[in-house]
């Protein structure tokens, strides 16, 4: 796979606005290591938050209800559409068996009761890629993911949420705790990752086995990565960033086709981060590929 480690250590140096230059390594492949170290010169600060909330793993056929009182049993007094933001918490929360309910209001009218699965802090896309908090956990993915460290790996992991993983964008949610990706590198069990599609054949196999090979080799090709712009190659399907995850900000990894080789022979992975409290954290990584 071609290394394209000089336009990610430019995109690494922009980002994190630090003057030092890491050194590529081995034939061109960058040294995430300095970078890192780089990126320990930027200060995590959180991003200041307005407390606005978006909808979110709605998708764009169907709505958010709003039910009074919390909970699937309480009446429907409104449906949200999956794009809305302008949602604020009043502060009230509830717990019904596995899910967590939470009070919103829109426009200063509390309207009732959502699911808090299908809220998520709204970030501006051009706040989300100026933000130096990013940079540091895209080195800190990399990093983790070539070294297999499921410890720094769940510590960038969604707390509330979790990670969630897509074997392709429209295959199922595959969703693993942050107390699993501690050891999703170490984890061999099968997993249903959906269907190949145009066929009739399911892809089984653990994280190890299907996902991570693909997930790493991009990874450290050294491509730039890019902030929300999904670059794709020839398919027969057009890649798109799923509409359920319209509110969530994200960068892109491409691995172009070779130039005279099988147009179909491209990659591209998709990872997505949510806000809490204005820290980002890991959320959803999504895969993409030409019909090979």
């Amino acid at each position: 796979m071609k290394t394209y480690a000089f336009g990610f250590l430019l995109f690494m140096s922009l980002l994190c606005g630090c003057t030092r230059t890491a050194i590529p390594l081995d034939g061109g492949q960058i040294a995430l290591t300095a970078t890192a170290i780089m990126m320990e010169e930027v200060e995590s600060v959180p991003l200041p938050s307005s407390g606005e909330q978006a909808v979110v793993w709605i998708p764009e056929e169907e709505t958010l209800k709003v039910h009074n009182p919390a909970g699937i049993a309480g009446d429907l007094v409104d449906e949200l559409p999956y794009n809305q933001g302008g949602i604020y918490l009043t502060g009230e929360r509830t717990r019904l068996g596995s899910s967590e309910w939470a009070e919103i209001a829109v426009m200063g009218e509390v309207l009732g009761w959502v699911n808090a699965w299908n809220l998520t802090e709204k970030i501006v896309s051009e706040a989300y890629c100026a933000d130096p908090q990013i940079a540091a956990r895209i080195v800190q993915f990399i990093e983790a993911t070539a070294s297999q460290d499921g410890a720094s790996l769940s510590s960038i992991v969604n707390p509330f949420r979790g990670l969630v993983l897509r074997h392709d964008w429209w295959n199922p949610d595959v969703i693993i705790t942050p107390e699993e990706a501690e050891t999703l590198f170490e984890d061999y069990h099968e997993i249903d990752w959906g269907m190949i599609r145009g066929g009739e054949f399911e892809i089984l196999g653990s994280f190890q086995e299907v996902l991570y090979p693909p997930l790493n080799d991009v990874l450290q090709s050294g491509v730039a990565p890019q902030c929300n712009d999904l670059p794709s190659g020839t398919t027969s399907i057009e890649a798109i960033w799923p509409s359920e995850f319209n509110s969530i900000n994200y960068h892109a990894f491409h691995v172009p086709a070779p130039a005279e080789g099988n147009p179909y022979d491209w990659q591209t992975w998709v990872a997505g981060f949510e806000y809490i409290g204005g820290i980002p954290y890991l959320t959803v990584l999504v895969q993409y590929r030409g019909d090979i």
